[in-house]
């Protein structure tokens, strides 16, 4: 398209503001890996530069093909951060190019869409966008100059919005093929093994790594309440060279008996269910290996089998 706006993507009229844009599948062609994204602007006159204190860019795949109500937001668990920076000069270039922090895997399944959220102190509405027109709502956005939080939390069907029959003209930078998880979880599947019941035990360590492409784990989460993971953050960025642990134990269930569960582990290409299990038992007494037993001769022959002893514990 070859008209300008300011309210597509960047809103620039408001100084906080959450943009929505649907690309149709057919304009992306295929399957992808996005790794970076460009708008196009009109801007030729430096004092109608736009400089922003942060922006983020979230991307999400979806059946829909456009918004249905001002109030059809994309829910916060669809999207996925791509990108995050501060103190962006927008308007300096024709085509405003933005290199994601995470590439992000289009599976060709669905429509693309692509949020911006921004922040400034600056009102530039000749700040101006090309854009295409469209027969459908696929643009929606909301903004205004109080409330930061337009720009930090994902709106809900609580907030609403203004949808427009456009979309912001785009350039990507992709490489086209299907991707599956690059992903390699070891030990797979994850056995706990022997542990006590309603006990505090030693966690198991996981490890993530890939054979060669880096890969983002955005996010790791037990579906049974038998298990629990701890020492996550997203995202986490993992590779051959760069691997990535987490810690997953039992929770301090009285349930005794095999325990079967999964992990959910997503990354930017695809989401994988690990399997986990553990076989749980009544301790002699909470807590400890097994309850003391005083030695009052020697020599002292009741030497347990020690293959056969349950790993349980750190002693001090």
């Amino acid at each position: 398209g070859t008209t300008t706006d300011h309210s597509t993507p960047f809103v620039t009229r408001h100084c906080y503001s959450w943009n929505e844009t649907i690309y149709p599948a057919t304009e992306i062609g295929g399957a992808c890996t996005i790794e970076a994204i460009s708008y196009h602007n009109n801007v030729t006159d430096p004092s109608n530069y736009l400089e922003l204190e942060e922006l983020s860019i979230y991307m999400a795949v979806s059946e829909k093909l456009y918004f249905m109500s001002p109030a059809d937001w994309t829910p916060a668990d669809k999207l996925i951060k791509v990108y995050s920076g501060e103190n962006i000069i927008l308007g300096d270039t024709p085509w405003e190019k933005i290199k994601l922090d995470i590439p992000f895997y289009y599976n060709g399944k669905g429509n693309l869409i692509v949020v911006v959220a921004k922040k400034t102190s600056q009102f530039k509405p000749n700040c101006q966008w090309y854009y295409t027109e469209s027969e459908y709502n696929t643009n929606l956005f909301y903004g205004n100059d109080k409330s930061v939080s337009i720009a930090e939390v994902p709106p809900t069907t609580s907030d609403q919005g203004t949808r427009t029959t456009w979309y912001a003209n785009i350039m990507l930078d992709v490489v086209y093929g299907e991707v599956s998880s690059p992903i390699i979880v070891s030990p797979n599947p994850i056995d706990l093994g022997h542990r006590p019941a309603a006990s505090w035990t030693r966690p198991a360590k996981v490890d993530f790594s890939t054979e060669s492409k880096t890969s983002y784990i955005l996010g790791i989460e037990s579906l049974s309440p038998s298990f629990m993971v701890s020492n996550f953050e997203a995202p986490a960025e993992v590779s051959k060279d760069n691997p990535f642990s987490v810690s997953v134990r039992l929770t301090n269930s009285n349930v005794v008996g095999d325990l079967k569960g999964k992990i959910r582990v997503t990354n930017n290409y695809d989401t994988d269910d690990i399997e986990i299990r553990a076989t749980t038992y009544s301790p002699v007494s909470p807590d400890v290996w097994e309850k003391a037993e005083e030695v009052s001769s020697y020599p002292y022959n009741n030497t347990p089998d020690f293959d056969n002893l349950y790993d349980n514990y750190f002693l001090p």
